[in-house]
């Protein structure tokens, strides 16, 4: 495993934790990280980079946010998972048949689903990349101190920016064009579903 942890196409999925339209107070914390999942979105399409897309309570907290599922691809899994990890047999599956080494994680609520599921990859041996600013919880005591166990578990602290450009690696990537059109989304206009 590489020590310095990089990111190599071929071997990282996106986990996209949890960000469901039950957050009925639209905050500037949930449009960042609605408009940082959308972004990854967007960057997974156009990389084709397997996305798993999870749901905790679909009755409870509603759907994915519809501006994230706008940009689903033949690569994306969306599925329902009641324990905190979303870590499911079948997730375990994919990551061994597939020879992925990294996990790019996001989502809510950093310090329970994301937090569960970033354990359960590191104890597994995966490398962790969590984008801080497409992760959130309601509470900024909560959000904090759950980013420092996971750093000090081993996670890497990142951005989505930041994963992004170490994925696409040279302006001479063919797709880099589009990259800086993702980068210079505009912010979104959220609303409550319900």
């Amino acid at each position: 495993m590489d020590k310095l942890g990089r990111i190599y196409l071929n071997e990282v999925v996106f986990l996209n934790c949890d960000i469901q339209d039950g957050f009925k107070v639209i905050t500037d914390k949930v449009e960042r990280t609605v408009r940082t999942a959308v972004k990854l979105m967007k960057f997974s399409k156009e990389l084709k980079i397997p996305v798993f897309v999870s749901n905790q309570k679909l009755l409870v907290m509603g759907n994915t946010y519809s501006e994230i599922k706008e940009y689903y691809h033949e690569k994306v899994v969306e599925y329902e998972a009641h324990p905190f990890s979303k870590i499911t047999p079948e997730v375990v599956k994919f990551l061994k048949e597939n020879n992925i080494k990294s996990v790019v994680l996001y989502g809510c609520q950093t310090h329970v689903c994301v937090l569960q599921t970033c354990l359960d990859l590191l104890s597994r041996g995966y490398i962790v990349h969590l984008c801080v600013d497409g992760s959130m919880s309601l509470v900024d005591s909560e959000n904090d101190t759950a980013i420092k166990r996971m750093e000090n578990s081993g996670a890497i602290i990142s951005t989505s920016e930041s994963v992004m450009y170490e994925i696409i690696q040279s302006g001479e990537n063919p797709k880099f064009k589009d990259f800086l059109k993702i980068l210079k989304m505009p912010k979104l206009n959220l609303t409550p579903k319900f």
